[in-house]
């Protein structure tokens, strides 16, 4: 019984390992192993997601996908090109703002051109000095668009929303309506850390 079983182990080990050869000669071509990564349709090599994205070829969209971006950003009133449609739909995404609600005119306009991503935007100190030489709100709102021309958002639902973004955890918030300016601070997880009303 055990030299049985002995023969059936060894007849199996015989058999993978003929496999295993035969599947390494199948990764051979010409004598040489294929060095190429395989790709799959998401883009992922070597199981590995490529986040980057190579810009410099050129970006050809589907007739439909190209409309459907284009009809979302006319409001831009330009001549987009596919890769401007693109970045300005992954920012849309990425931001989480659906353009039929809000838009991101800044970023809208560094992606565009028109706009010089290095030059100063409106920070805390400027607003401040601005309101308190400024008793006029139509006036404050005119003088800090000679600071920064796009705000950083503007939009909103049943309230009209412009924002100026400082930093990743504050922003200068401004209800149209209620002719409110306020400096808002948010805690890492989104919540509300401290509110500074500029002007009323």
């Amino acid at each position: 019984m055990k030299k049985i079983m002995l023969i059936v182990i060894s007849i199996c080990t015989v058999i993978l390992m003929s496999l295993l050869v035969l599947s390494g000669c199948a990764a051979i071509d010409d004598g040489k192993l294929d060095s190429k990564p395989e790709t799959n349709v998401i883009g992922t090599v070597n199981e590995q997601i490529v986040t980057s994205v190579d810009h410099s070829e050129e970006v050809i969209l589907s007739a439909d996908k190209r409309e459907e971006l284009a009809e979302c950003f006319k409001y831009l009133g330009e001549a987009l090109t596919d890769e401007q449609l693109l970045k300005l739909d992954e920012l849309y995404i990425s931001q989480n703002v659906v353009p039929a609600w809000g838009r991101l005119p800044y970023q809208e306009r560094i992606i565009i051109g028109g706009i010089d991503p290095n030059a100063p935007k409106l920070d805390l100190a400027t607003a401040k000095d601005i309101i308190a030489k400024c008793n006029d709100f139509e006036e404050i709102l005119s003088e800090f668009d000679k600071v920064q021309k796009y705000p950083d958002f503007v939009g909103g639902s049943g309230m009209s929303l412009l924002e100026y973004q400082l930093s990743e955890y504050e922003k200068i918030s401004i209800i149209i309506e209620q002719r409110d300016i306020a400096y808002l601070v948010y805690n890492s997880d989104g919540t509300a850390k401290s509110t500074e009303i500029l002007f009323e």
